[in-house]
């Protein structure tokens, strides 16, 4: 934890964000980043996940919430997409089934909202096609069953009513054509 230049008769201590490890030292070493140096007579300890370290800085500070270390530990990134980042100590987690993000500032997944569909995490939501419909958190639309319409994707299917009907997949029910019997089903 000091060095002492050639032909000096004493010992300096090291700076906060330096370090000298062994005896004899001529010089105190800069901190390297990713590292902390907080016992400045010890070899530098890497950083943590959620934490990074510039050259000389000699302390590893915390990332902010929605994002994550980078791999060395030299600075913070943004969340992965497909991830969140709510505890960057954590690193970054895969968003659950259901659920998606972009790449960003990403403290917690979304959840995908009615009428559309999320199969895959790291993309927005794709919209349900005619005829069909999702609730929260899907990763699929389903088709409207026969009997019943769908007009509006994010709504649950509506019975058909007397003297109509619908097959299944099909987004409205249909009036009965005169001299057909069409039975609620």
């Amino acid at each position: 934890g000091t060095s002492s230049l050639g032909g000096q008769s004493f010992c300096t201590a090291c700076a906060a964000g330096t370090y000298a490890d062994s005896k004899g030292a001529t010089t105190c070493e800069q901190c390297p980043a990713g590292h902390a140096c907080q016992d400045v007579t010890a070899a530098p300890t890497m950083c943590g996940n959620g934490t990074y370290a510039e050259l000389g800085d000699g302390i590893c500070s915390p990332c902010a919430m929605g994002t994550q270390s980078s791999s060395d530990y030299t600075r913070c990134l943004l969340c992965d997409a497909g991830h969140e980042c709510g505890d960057p100590s954590l690193g970054p987690i895969e968003c659950a089934t259901g659920y998606y993000s972009q790449s960003g500032i990403n403290a917690a997944c979304t959840a995908c909202p009615p009428g559309a569909y999320c199969p895959i995490p790291s993309d927005l939501p794709l919209s349900c096609p005619p005829g069909t419909y999702s609730g929260y958190s899907q990763t699929n639309c389903t088709y409207c069953p026969k009997g019943s319409e769908c007009t509006v994707s994010s709504n649950s299917p509506v019975e058909c009513s007397s003297g109509s009907y619908s097959l299944g997949g099909s987004g409205v029910c249909e009036t009965c054509s005169p001299g057909y019997y069409c039975p609620v089903t």
